[in-house]
């Protein structure tokens, strides 16, 4: 019996010879559409990339920038992080230090000096900022 199922099985493949016509344009329609459609994603994928790039950037600089502050003395102005790079840039604001002195549980006065500061990193996709208080003890 199993000889019988055997040969059947041997005669129906040695009657196909190759693909038709229809079924190669079909296989070559669908591979064409997969194609197209994962060439029109690719763009897509490569905007949102670089927006993603230029947002951690932009991260890291006002970063950067807000640490280089508070290391610097108070004054109305501060120094910027060198080099910034191409496609952005930052602005610094920041108020006037302002001083409190108040009595501490020791009897003995604090002084404490504050100053408000906001870095702002524009970008190539927008911008974005930090705030921040620089104090001194």
């Amino acid at each position: 019996m199993s000889r019988a199922v055997g040969n059947g099985v041997k005669q129906s493949l040695k009657k196909e010879k190759g693909l038709t016509l229809l079924e190669v344009v079909i296989a070559l329609g669908i591979v064409g559409l997969t194609v197209m459609v994962l060439l029109q994603i690719l763009p897509v994928a490569t905007v949102g990339t670089s927006r993603a790039r230029a947002g951690v950037t932009m991260s890291n600089l006002a970063s950067s920038q807000m640490e280089n502050v508070k290391q610097q003395p108070f004054q109305s102005t501060y120094s910027l992080v060198s080099p910034v790079p191409d496609g952005f840039t930052i602005a610094i604001t920041s108020s006037v230090p302002v001083t409190y002195v108040y009595p501490s549980p020791s009897f003995t006065q604090t002084t404490d000096t504050v100053q408000l500061v906001t870095v702002t990193v524009t970008g190539p996709y927008g911008s974005g900022s930090l705030g921040g208080y620089k104090t001194r003890r």
